[in-house]
């Protein structure tokens, strides 16, 4: 299939071939080797967290996040921290710094840090297109679909 970008996409294909392969068929994790992050149960979680407890109130993103996590699982948050990655991904709007510091937020709530060697680092400096004000605004609102598929999708 051709693919065509302004932009060397080649970082983000490559991770999300390895997403795909690596957490979507084998449960595995994008950030750490050998975890099992992308399981039903995990997924499960999520969903009792952000769409059955929805804040719908005045709070920034980060704030209502650090809530709805507090007592979540390692696991939950570092599900939670990669279904960020991966929506963050897409986007050339948001710079990789500010990409890195996101995901870094969530994973200090689940008390690690974004791996140094990570292939997702050198993704995250790219992006394949805009996606539209949407996708900052109503960035809360995509977690919980995102949720509500991939636990779905495995039962």
């Amino acid at each position: 299939m051709a693919r065509f970008s302004e932009r060397d996409r080649w970082p983000v294909d490559a991770l999300v071939e390895r997403w795909r392969d690596e957490c979507l068929v084998e449960d595995g994790s994008l950030l750490f080797a050998g975890e099992q992050v992308w399981t039903a149960e995990h997924a499960q979680e999520l969903v009792e967290r952000f769409n059955e407890r929805q804040l719908e109130d005045a709070r920034s993103f980060d704030e209502k996040l650090t809530e709805q996590l507090a007592d979540a699982s390692r696991d939950g948050k570092l599900l939670m921290t990669e279904v960020i990655a991966v929506y963050l991904l897409f986007s050339a709007n948001v710079g990789g710094t500010r990409k890195r510091e996101l995901v870094s937020f969530v994973l200090g709530l689940a008390g690690e840090e974004l791996p140094e060697g990570a292939d997702v680092r050198q993704a995250f400096d790219t992006g394949i297109g805009g996606p539209g004000q949407a996708f900052n605004s109503f960035r809360p609102s995509c977690f919980s679909t995102s949720s509500v598929s991939l636990a779905g999708s495995r039962n």
